[in-house]
């Protein structure tokens, strides 16, 4: 998922495309670009046109982080799945622990060791988990970490999938949970930001995924 990320998304698909063939014989690289107002259509397209294994969807508007996760579900066409946020904050290379743990699970959620942006995000994080905890009964640290990793199958399973916003997350790990899938965590590396800003923790978008945070737990209780 992208959304104004000209100045990171080319870096980020360029070590994706370095590091997946020693992985995987059949991939591709699904960017969903979530109608952004920058140059990072301009730039995947340009990526596209010399390495077939990179496909980009775009949103007429930004439509939410949730709703880019949904768009990039239902083009991937492979038996795993993994996705990864367009800013370069996570070591694609760590994929390889995904995939160590992703052969005895259903879904393998990365642990971030250290937030790179501060205490307050940390501490925000922590809020979630617990609230996650509390209301779904689902003991995950860091559910929002943007690297997981979910079978083809795994995904049919817990679909259809509705959240716009970031409450996808939770969403996945709740559904995972009720169906008695096996969940597995792995450890990873968090990088500062180095351009670009953030877009998911504003108030209005913080304010959404609240309301749809409770929607979904009334929508699963029943």
């Amino acid at each position: 998922p992208a959304y104004n990320e000209e100045k990171n998304i080319g870096k980020t698909v360029e070590k994706a495309l370095k590091i997946l063939p020693s992985l995987a014989s059949n991939y591709e690289i699904i960017v969903v670009n979530d109608g952004s107002t920058d140059s990072t259509k301009a730039v995947v397209e340009k990526i596209t046109e010399k390495d077939p294994q990179v496909k980009i969807v775009s949103h007429p508007k930004n439509l939410g982080y949730g709703a880019a996760l949904r768009t990039g579900f239902s083009t991937a066409s492979n038996p795993l799945i993994a996705y990864i946020d367009a800013d370069g904050q996570y070591e694609i290379g760590e994929i390889s622990k995904f995939l160590e743990k992703i052969n005895k699970a259903d879904l393998v959620i990365g642990q971030r060791k250290k937030r790179a942006e501060g205490s307050i995000r940390e501490i925000n994080e922590r809020v979630l988990s617990f609230l996650v905890r509390f209301f779904y009964g689902v003991k995950i640290a860091d559910v929002d970490c943007g690297f997981k990793m979910i079978s083809a199958e795994a995904l049919k399973k817990i679909s259809p999938l509705s959240a716009t916003f970031a409450t996808i997350s939770t969403e996945i790990i709740a559904k995972a949970a009720k169906n008695n899938l096996k969940i597995a965590k792995v450890s990873v590396t968090h990088l500062p930001r180095i351009a670009g800003k953030q877009t998911g923790s504003t108030p209005a978008v913080i304010a959404k995924s609240a309301i749809e945070f409770f929607k979904l737990w009334w929508k699963l209780k029943g």
